[in-house]
């Protein structure tokens, strides 16, 4: 189903269309409408159409960023239009309010409403979040670009901010995780989601831990 440039990807979660991060690269953001609460991942270019589409799904309640590179003016807009406070990882809020205003902050993982969950999953920088929503007997991982694809094959995001150790931490953590359905924020290729098998999911977690020890080895 499409909500005009919301797009319904499983039961109760919805991206915005693909915006343009930098070339080869595009990222989304999402709507989820869960226990009579609705909440708003990461950020993206947010124009009049997706304010108008999200209004049509019951407006925005809070906004929660996985990290300090999605605080952009469109996380402005959803405060100001719906009222919707952002909340980001403590370790986050020095660099997120040098773009946006910071509401609230979290350092443990909590449950946000009774279905979704907010998980702190250092490793790309050190408040990168996890959200894991369990709805309608399916788990569905937001993981923003902690793991992201890059036209179908999954990688970490490690550059100079990085601790590749707690990526590791990070994976393991993933690892004991069941995925039904992985919804990143950063991927390339014609795909945004994937539903994913429980062998599929674990051989994906593999290739990240394997690509990530690769790169200690090399720092090392």
């Amino acid at each position: 189903m499409t909500v005009g440039p919301l797009h319904t990807v499983a039961a109760d979660v919805h991206h915005t269309d693909v915006a343009e991060l930098f070339p080869g690269i595009d990222h989304v953001a999402y709507l989820l409408t869960v226990d009579d609460e609705n909440i708003w991942l990461y950020s993206s270019l947010v124009t009049d159409r997706h304010l108008a589409a999200i209004e049509a799904l019951g407006g925005v309640d809070r906004q929660y960023l996985n990290h300090r590179d999605e605080a952009s003016p469109g996380c402005d807009i959803i405060r100001d239009h719906f009222g919707a406070p952002l909340h980001c990882h403590v370790a986050e809020r020095e660099a997120v309010q040098a773009v946006t205003g910071v509401d609230a902050t979290f350092e443990e993982r909590h449950q946000i409403t009774p279905s979704l969950e907010a998980r702190p999953a250092a490793g790309h920088v050190a408040g990168s979040t996890t959200f894991v929503l369990r709805h309608e007997g399916k788990t569905t991982l937001f993981p923003s670009d902690t793991v992201y694809p890059l036209y179908g094959e999954w990688h970490t995001f490690l550059d100079e901010r990085s601790d590749p150790e707690a990526m590791l931490s990070t994976l393991d953590l993933y690892d004991e995780l069941d995925v039904d359905l992985i919804c990143p924020s950063l991927f390339a290729g014609e795909t945004v989601t994937e539903s994913v098998s429980a062998d599929r999911w674990h051989t994906i977690v593999e290739d990240c831990r394997v690509e990530t020890q690769r790169i200690i080895d090399e720092r090392s």
